[in-house]
């Protein structure tokens, strides 16, 4: 999540060019795609692992570790933060109806 957060923000940032350039060490032609690779990586990797296979150095997750979740479990677990992914969520998939 913080690539793309840095992605939009690094977007927003360097849409307007008297903001200082220094803020960034990476060149803005290589940043994004260096980012996205990583997160790509990053899923593909969770993809494997939670197959239940080793990648690298991180264990496979065995399926009797995953958590049950449910809205009500995360309403109940989480109250301050389950609103906001449920919005997130919601959010998303009616961006996914307009597409």
């Amino acid at each position: 999540m913080s690539g793309a957060v840095y992605n939009a923000f690094r977007m927003l940032y360097t849409a307007n060019p008297k903001n200082p350039s220094a803020l960034f060490e990476t060149k803005d032609g290589l940043s994004e795609a260096l980012t996205d690779g990583r997160m790509q990586l990053a899923r593909a990797k969770s993809r494997v692992m939670l197959l239940g296979e080793k990648v690298s150095d991180d264990e496979a997750v065995k399926k009797d570790d995953l958590p049950q979740l449910s809205g009500e479990m995360l309403s109940a677990e989480y109250p301050d933060w389950a609103p906001s992914l449920f919005a997130l969520i919601e959010n998303t998939e009616n961006e996914h109806k307009e597409n």
